[in-house]
């Protein structure tokens, strides 16, 4: 009989853990060494030195597992708050700026929407990176030089 894979699940959401005893593909430890940083160079280049230092490290959080992936999402989320409730805040308390002080007032707030954006992204990269197929785990189904790609036995 064969089942479904969506039942071999041990749980249901985003803290979902596939079956304990089948092997678990990811990024080799190399692999994972160069997405972060790559996304640390991207974080400094753009963000300054504590985004690129938040993004480095959510990569390997991201990285090293489904929760991380969530985690950094949830993140992503809280920052983005925090930015848009500290704007109001500040504004509530001492009014609105209408004057060119406004950007250095919120730089901090520009800050975390900055790292926000990139927890997105690499929310997103981890995904794509964790999630992609890996040709030497995978067996081949069709020859590349026969057209219509016909499967082998």
């Amino acid at each position: 009989v064969d089942t479904d894979p969506l039942f071999d699940e041990v749980s249901f959401g985003p803290f979902s853990l596939t079956d304990p005893g089948a092997p678990q593909p990811g990024p080799t430890l190399l692999t994972m060494l160069a997405w972060v940083a790559i996304a640390l160079t991207c974080g400094v280049f753009f963000g300054g030195t504590l985004v690129g230092v938040t993004t480095g490290v959510a990569m390997a959080v991201a990285l090293s597992s489904n929760a991380g992936r969530w985690a950094v999402r949830l993140a992503s989320l809280g920052l983005y708050g925090a930015a848009a409730g500290f704007l109001v805040l500040k504004q509530a308390l001492r009014g609105p700026a209408i004057d060119f002080e406004w950007v250095k007032n919120f730089e901090v707030t520009h800050s975390w929407a900055i790292a926000a954006t990139f927890l997105l992204l690499v929310s997103v990269a981890a995904d794509v990176i964790v999630d992609r197929p890996n040709s030497s785990n995978e067996p081949q189904t069709s020859t590349p030089n026969t057209p219509g790609g016909s499967t082998q036995n």
